[in-house]
């Protein structure tokens, strides 16, 4: 390092000294937090606005991240979906029912029923695809209604129903993060509470419920 070299940084480092003894000064004149306190008090009614105003904040910052995981179960929940059914639903030879679905949305429940007015129903409706490391576990089916269990080997279960005739299943959507999304061009109510993702889906003559 030269004389010059020298100077300029000796040059630096005095301004820099200079200027932090300066804001030091300055601040040290400015009030206090508690003499602040004591002067610009602010009423109960301004208290209880801005904790409203927090709070709201506070709501939609967790509404955006509960948004955000809806979203991203859902995307799974369709790959398994989309798959699955556009696959089965396509073979010429599978002849369907026709039924009437029904969804009642209420503030704290949602109510699924079946109707049928058909008996021509002659074959299981079953996925073919899973995805990576799950396989089935359990598999229970009664004519036209079936209850299948999918795990994989950290436990992440995924549960497929199909609902049959004249059944009802009821689903506890209150305070749950509800949207209503499309699978193969069919409309499909997407919930999500404490963690868990149910998917409703009615895929031409048949309705599902599957949970993950």
């Amino acid at each position: 390092m030269n004389k010059q070299e020298l100077n300029d940084r000796l040059l630096d480092e005095v301004i820099r000294y200079a200027v932090a003894e300066l804001v030091e000064e300055e601040a040290s004149r400015l009030p206090s937090n508690e003499e602040l306190k004591s002067i610009y008090m602010p009423s109960a009614r301004l208290e209880a606005k801005m904790q409203k105003l927090f709070k709201q904040q506070r709501r939609r910052e967790q509404f955006a991240r509960i948004r955000k995981t809806a979203l991203k179960a859902a995307a799974v929940v369709l790959v398994f979906l989309a798959v699955s059914f556009f696959t089965i639903m396509n073979v010429d030879a599978l002849r369907v029912r026709f039924m009437n679905y029904i969804s009642e949305r209420g503030d704290k429940s949602t109510t699924i029923r079946v109707n049928n007015n058909d008996n021509s129903y002659s074959a299981e409706i079953l996925p073919t695809y899973l995805p990576d490391g799950y396989k089935n576990v359990q598999l229970e089916i009664k004519s036209d209604y079936y209850f299948a269990v999918f795990k994989n080997d950290n436990g992440d279960k995924i549960v497929l129903r199909r609902l049959g005739e004249g059944t009802s299943a009821g689903i506890d959507t209150e305070n749950a993060y509800a949207e209503t999304i499309t699978v193969n061009g069919y409309n499909a109510e997407y919930y999500y509470k404490d963690g868990t993702g149910i998917l409703i889906y009615k895929y031409k003559s048949n309705v599902f419920i599957l949970t993950g």
